[in-house]
């Protein structure tokens, strides 16, 4: 036997409060109060503290589903036949059901164990007293207790005995036994009342027997017996619930969890669980009818809930039989015999069951006939049942295990620190995806050694790290120290977890000495971090419930009583006239008479009044819970409500706070065992461990000096290591704490070998956190140096070849020309790159600045126009292979499956179309991000033309243009983006045909200037002349853009959306030929000026400038603003249609819901932020985001987008694995082809680049959903569509 000494203890949680289940009003092991005279079908209430998920539920799909397979798991296994099973008991007078079920569950448990590790145990190991259980768990600590915790518990209203009344849970074993309360053998606390009082019964026929103790005299247990313990508690395990599963017909999830029950029972350990009993007895049948009671062809009694029922008792898994014939389960009829098929189980299987109702044994635990299976014949019931494996009413299997060694130790005693000694079925389960801790801090009452650390879980699959400081003297939080130890685990299941520290990390205290345990939960599954506690309600919620049952049910009730009362008033007066010598009739007559009376109505109406009163406290429970949480005991670490400021905070403030809502919470389960200490602990140290100590500090010193402090490695050089600083913090506090034992004059050997453990801790953990530094070495690579010193020479030779002019009108024919300013840019940025390269050792620091200085004037020689007329392919793509594909082809089925899904965007489009939502929010991000970076190209080219007629700056341009579009949207909405591009595209036909017609007069025609395009020398990007439309290095390239830019204009979302407005088919037919020629005129004519534009302006010094030069050049002033003017209204109507996707994305797609006004103006207001703060950067960046933007949103959209509206539904991994490869290899291919350090090498380097990204992520993702794909839509819907 051990008694536990609690040490004199020394607290707030962030997240969300989940409620392990609603606590049934008749809790297990409550005796029925269900008499023959009970109304029928009254309510049953349920305590509900708060909503939520199960704080014990079982995610079926998890990692942690360990179960062997079917072929592993026998069909049939029985505890009984090892020998592991104790004989049944009879739980009368009280309704203690659940300590009975737990008690046969640790016996078999420790029995198993003693047999698989040979220990030979006494027999009152065998037997563990389920009175003491019962007792304790609704005995609160004394108020006067020296825990600090006096008055915790739970605390029964019932007086004297009847608190064995009160019912309870299997979890309630794990609170007990963990806080050291039990096991106790039988023998110590038997289930019988002091005095040895005992109820008979005379049978009818046959002899007089002893019956059951009786509920009178002494049940009490003495306080001695509260921390007495026979074994040790290592472990339970919570299970998920097959009942759960059944009831809503998921047989494979009840199948899953079954097998989980297997696997324990199979491993040697009794299963308690709580289900539905119907109290059938031998030979009779319950109007319940859930159980048939020996009356079949077996004569064994089988049990099936069929409706979902609350539960009312508990009892113990011994083992199964996946054989028991369905058939065997129903309630026979009593005049017929036959079964309703309805209320048997759907397939056979059952479980063998232990029961506390007693056997055919000896009293006190047998009576004459007994209950259960008679399985040996004799006539007597040996306690036994089977219960379907899809019985609806199995909650909350359960199962202890116990270090069974413990009983060969002869240590008398140990001590568990601890302050959660309030045992509760409801668990608050908190929760993050930051990291969050939880710490409890004990002091140490006497010398000890700490060897055991424990806590409580309430997900499966769960990784478990604790933590142990050795706290300062002025420590306020529980990391206030030197770490000691730190230990990590995974555990399977929820429930109680004891780790055993190893000799090397087990440490010795000295009384008063504070230390902490931090522990860190965090789910394997979905990787959330978890804290829990115990939580119940407080006595005045009691009167709150009972006045909310009165206002629910007494009417029910009443009305259901008065009809009882009625019938039996009726009755008595009637036996009352027949004693008198009345007849029958004339009895029936004058009853009946007197029912009319007031005097009969008055004793009917109080009667059902007082029965209904009864009734309402019935349900009402019988006791309420005491929680104390002290200030400086528990603590949480969790990050604010805003994710962020992560922190240490007292428990203590929570328990506040619950108070206020009638709610009492207990401190955090977290425990230390600590054991006496070990002889030589408190001894002078040996020479051996003062060495030992110095060898660990000199380490200790040197692996602190190899690695510095950062945050995350990006101001540490990649030649260096680094560590957080918390990491650091702490090797520095071991190390202090070694020089200054060192320092004293006698260490003891405890605490030189306690600082050891520690450094050594610190070390370790300082070693596993190490990390190399990102940030590039000082020195320039010989690579990087090689790359500018190319650009430079490539740059000095363009130089050499080209001659300075204002117009070129001066230079001869063919000879290659730039104005002074390209020139001076080019020659100072060549100068600095020089002088960067001519150091001794170049800097990285330096290189890269340089080489994108130079990179800037670089592109004034590569301007737009060097492509020539291979461009006008372009155009003839854009808008007869592009735009007049869309409208053959996708526009009208586009209509028709948006209007059978419902969609309201193009991203709902692809998620409902496909049947996946998850890749509406998908498309959604990836539209609202790089639509709204398109966006920027737009707006900056409108605001570079308003810079030539207006006296603003361009970046306030920028914005201005951004807002008016953004306002445009928001106010508007998708009817007014149609109505302005309508007004739009007749001043952009307007405004073209006039730049085109100055662009002709400027070159003599359209054949002259062609002929002078021919003149002009071949360039390195146009080698076979500027009138050639295909050949050269571009030839590959402009063939590629040709398909890039038609195709990828089909799966662009603004034009998506425009299909959504089509009423009739017969609108395509009228408007297409329209729209095809002033496409026509606008894209063609665009490309063309820009291809000419090269005889009038040579060089510009960006791309970006050749559209506002030629205008300011070209037009007279009236023709130059109505030129803006169109431009200006491209540019609105473009963005105006991006920003309707973008927006709309950002405001409903996102959200999963409908927009409103305020979500649809942030949304306005994200996009203009966006697009305009892009279009400020300056140089190519802009016009390479906007193509990279097109392009990944093409190869994302295009194939999902034609496979659905030309090809019917894919399923969600064809609809996934399509715009991913699409997405991912586009992005890839800018990297390989176009990055700043292509991976191709000449010769294939001019092929990639020649190849657009789009154009592969287009490939790869038809080959995406080639290989995924599996139709799934009905051929009706897809030809319809």
């Amino acid at each position: 036997m051990k008694d536990e000494k609690r040490p004199r203890p020394l607290g707030r949680y962030v997240g969300r409060a989940v409620v392990s289940a609603a606590l049934a009003m008749g809790l297990v092991g409550v005796p029925s109060t269900a008499l023959a005279e009970e109304p029928a079908n009254l309510p049953v209430p349920q305590i509900n503290l708060a909503s939520g998920e199960g704080a014990f539920d079982w995610a079926t799909g998890a990692s942690s589903a360990r179960t062997l397979s079917e072929s592993a798991l026998p069909t049939q296994y029985d505890l009984r036949e090892e020998g592991y099973v104790t004989p049944v008991k009879f739980q009368n007078p009280w309704g203690s059901c659940w300590s009975f079920g737990i008690a046969a569950a640790s016996e078999a448990s420790i029995i198993s164990e003693a047999a698989q590790k040979g220990i030979n145990l006494n027999d009152d190991f065998k037997d563990i007293s389920e009175r003491h259980l019962a007792w304790f768990a609704y005995t609160p600590l004394l108020a006067d207790d020296d825990s600090g915790q006096g008055g915790e518990g739970m605390v029964s209203l019932q007086e004297g005995n009847n608190r064995l009344n009160s019912g309870g849970w299997m979890v309630y074993g794990t609170s007990l036994f963990s806080s050291g309360i039990g096991p106790v053998p039988e023998s110590v606390v038997p289930y019988k009342n002091d005095e040895g009082l005992i109820d008979t019964v005379k049978p009818a026929t046959g002899a007089e027997f002893n019956y059951q103790y009786s509920a009178d005299g002494t049940w009490s247990v003495d306080e001695e017996y509260r921390f007495q313990q026979m074994v040790e508690f290592e472990q339970s395990v919570q299970l998920p619930s097959p009942g759960d599963y059944n009831v809503e017909g998921d047989y494979e999830g009840a199948e899953r969890a079954n097998d989980a029950i297997k696997q324990q029972l199979y491993e040697g350990r009794g299963v308690a669980i709580a289900f539905c009993a119907d109290q059938s007895q031998p030979g009779q049948i319950t109007e319940m009818g859930y159980m048939n009671p020996g009356i079949n062809d077996t004569k064994t009694w089988a049990h099936y809930t069929y409706d979902e029922e609350p539960i009312t008792h508990a009892v113990t898994i011994v083992g199964w039989d996946d054989s028991y014939a369905a058939e065997n389960f129903g309630n026979p009829d009593p005049e017929t015999g036959e079964v309703d098929p309805s209320k048997q189980p759907h397939a056979d299987g059952a479980w063998i069951v232990k029961n506390s109702w007693g056997s055919g044994a000896e009293f006190p635990n047998g009576y004459p006939g007994g209950w259960g299976t008679d399985e040996d014949g004799d006539g007597n019931g040996d306690g036994y049942f089977y219960l379907s494996y899809w019985d609806k009413s199995i909650t909350k299997p359960e199962t202890f295990d116990f270090a069974v060694e413990s009983t060969q130790s002869e240590d008398d005693h140990y001590f568990v620190h601890q302050y959660d000694y309030m045992p509760a079925a409801n668990v608050a389960s908190n929760s993050s995806p930051l990291p969050m801790k939880m710490a409890n801090i004990f002091s140490a009452d006497d010398a000890e050694t700490v060897r055991k650390l424990t806590c409580e879980t309430t997900r499966p699959n769960t990784q478990v790290t604790f933590d142990v400081y050795l706290l300062n003297e002025d420590a306020t939080l529980p990391t206030d120290g030197v770490k000691l130890a730190t230990v990590e685990q995974t555990f399977e299941w929820g429930g109680f977890h004891a780790v055993e520290l190893t000799d090397e990390q087990a440490f010795t205290l000295h009384a008063d000495e504070r230390f902490s345990v931090v522990v860190t939960q965090q789910c394997l599954d979905d990787g959330y971090y978890y804290a829990s506690y115990d939580f119940g309600w407080d006595q005045a919620y009691l009167g709150t419930l009972k006045s909310q049952y009165h206002a629910q049910y007494y009417d029910q009730y009443y009305e259901a009583y008065l009809v009882a009362a009625e019938d039996a008033l009726r009755q008595a007066k009637y036996d009352e006239l027949i004693d008198e010598g009345m007849s029958e009739e004339e009895a029936a007559a004058a009853a009946d008479e007197y029912m009319e009376t007031p005097e009969a109505q008055e004793k009917v109406a109080a009667a059902a009044a007082q029965k209904a009163e009864e009734k309402i406290q019935e349900m009402v429970p019988t006791y309420y819970f005491e929680g104390v949480v002290n200030e400086g005991e528990s603590f949480i670490y969790a990050s604010d409500d805003n994710g962020a400021n992560p922190a240490w905070r007292d428990f203590h403030t929570d328990s506040v706070a619950s108070e206020a809502q009638n709610t009492q919470i207990d401190n955090l389960p977290i425990k230390a065992y600590g054991y006496p200490v070990e002889e030589g602990a408190d001894d002078p140290a040996t020479e051996q461990d003062i060495q030992q100590l110095e060898e660990r500090l000199s380490f200790g010193k040197n692996m602190l000096e190899s690695a510095v402090e950062s945050a995350d490695g990006s101001d540490v050089p990649t030649s260096q290591y680094w560590v957080p600083s918390e990491v650091r913090a702490e090797l520095i506090v071991a190390i202090m704490e070694a020089e200054d034992l060192l320092a004293t004059e006698h260490p003891t050997q405890g605490d030189v070998r306690r600082i050891s453990l520690a450094l050594s801790v610190a070390a370790q953990a300082f070693d596993e956190a190490k990390q190399p530094g990102s940030l590039a070495d000082e020195y320039a690579s010989a690579e990087a140096v090689k790359q500018l010193e190319d650009a430079i020479k490539d740059a000095r030779n363009d130089l050499a070849q080209t001659v300075v002019s204002a117009d070129g009108a001066d230079v001869a024919k063919g000879t290659s020309w730039v104005t002074q300013a390209v020139q001076d840019a080019l020659d100072a940025a060549v100068a600095s790159a020089e002088a960067v390269v001519g150091a001794e050792r170049p800097l990285a620091s330096a290189i890269a600045p340089a080489a994108a200085d130079l990179a800037a004037p670089r592109a004034a020689f590569d301007a737009a126009q060097a492509d020539g007329l291979q461009m006008l392919l372009v155009a003839a793509g854009n808008v007869w292979f592009g735009t007049g594909a869309v409208y053959r082809f996708l526009a009208w089925p586009t209509r028709k499956w948006q209007e059978r899904l419902g969609a309201r965007t193009p991203g709902q489009l692809l998620g409902l179309g496909h049947g996946s939502p998850s890749l509406t929010r998908a498309m959604a991000f990836v539209f609202a991000l790089f639509l709204g970076v398109y966006g920027s190209a737009v707006i900056k080219g409108a605001a570079l033309l308003l810079a030539e007629i207006l006296p603003v700056p361009v970046w306030a341009l920028i914005w201005l243009v951004a807002i008016i579009v953004g306002l445009t949207v928001f106010i508007g909405g998708l009817r007014g983006v149609l109505y302005t591009e309508a007004m739009q595209g007749v001043v952009m036909l307007v405004g073209m045909l006039m730049l085109v017609g100055a662009i002709f007069s400027k070159v003599g025609g359209p054949w002259e200037g062609m002929q002078a395009l021919a003149a002009l020398p071949p360039s390195d990007l146009a080698n076979n002349g500027f009138v050639s439309l295909s050949g050269g290095e571009r030839g590959l390239f402009i063939l590629s853009l040709v398909v890039v830019t038609s195709i990828a204009v089909w799966a662009q979302p603004q034009m998506m959306q425009r299909h959504f407005a089509i009423a009739d088919p017969r609108q395509l037919k009228k408007t297409t030929p329209l729209a095809m020629f002033i496409l026509t005129v606008l894209v063609g004519g665009a490309y063309f000026a820009a291809a000419l534009s090269r005889l009038i302006l040579p060089e510009v010094a960006s791309p970006d400038q050749v559209m506002p030069k030629l205008v300011q050049m070209l037009l007279p002033e009236f023709a130059l603003h109505i030129f803006v003017l169109a431009i200006v209204s491209a540019s609105l109507s473009t963005a105006t249609g991006i920003y309707h996707i973008a927006v709309s994305a950002l405001s409903e797609d996102l959200r999963g819901r409908p927009s409103n006004r305020v979500s649809w103006f942030t949304g306005s207001a994200i996009c203009v932020l966006v697009s305009g703060g892009c279009a400020q950067i300056k140089g190519q960046l802009v016009a390479l985001l906007c193509t990279t933007s097109w392009s990944i949103v093409g190869a994302m959209a295009l194939v999902p987008y034609v496979a659905l509206v030309r090809f019917g539904r894919r399923n969600a991994g064809a609809a996934w694995a399509s715009p991913a490869c699409g997405f991912f290899s586009c992005l890839a291919w800018y990297l390989i082809a176009y990055g700043p350090t292509p991976i191709w090498g000449p010769p294939l380097g001019s092929v990639a680049a020649g190849i657009p990204p789009c154009v592969v992520g287009f490939l790869c993702s038809v080959i995406g959903v080639i290989a995924v794909s599996a139709r799934s839509e009905s051929p009706a819907l897809e030809q319809e569509a």
